[in-house]
């Protein structure tokens, strides 16, 4: 996506800035290719991923249950162990070349 960016506006470099869960994929982008990118700004970061997993978990589930919806609740308590394991930085992927 970056090197699109950089195509159509005629640039070396770009900014980024990650919002959010994008704070996670801008950071890990800027780590990975800092040879694209002039600045990195974060906001609304992700500073304890399991942490925000686990609370995220147990709203959604609340509010599952308190609507009622059995199948949402089955879906959510078979999706796995919480909190998830922390992401790691791809080196690689096939949306983006030149990584």
């Amino acid at each position: 996506m970056v090197e699109a960016v950089r195509s159509r506006l005629g640039v070396t470099k770009v900014a980024v800035l990650g919002i959010s869960g994008g704070s996670v994929v801008g950071l890990s982008m800027a780590a990975a290719r800092p040879d694209l990118i002039s600045v990195y700004a974060g906001t609304g970061q992700f500073v304890d991923w399991a942490a925000q997993d686990a609370l995220s978990y147990q709203m959604v589930l609340a509010a599952a249950r308190s609507a009622r919806d059995g199948a949402a609740v089955a879906e959510l308590e078979g999706s796995g162990r919480r909190p998830m394991p922390t992401p790691r930085p791809r080196r690689s992927s096939p949306n983006m070349p030149g990584r």
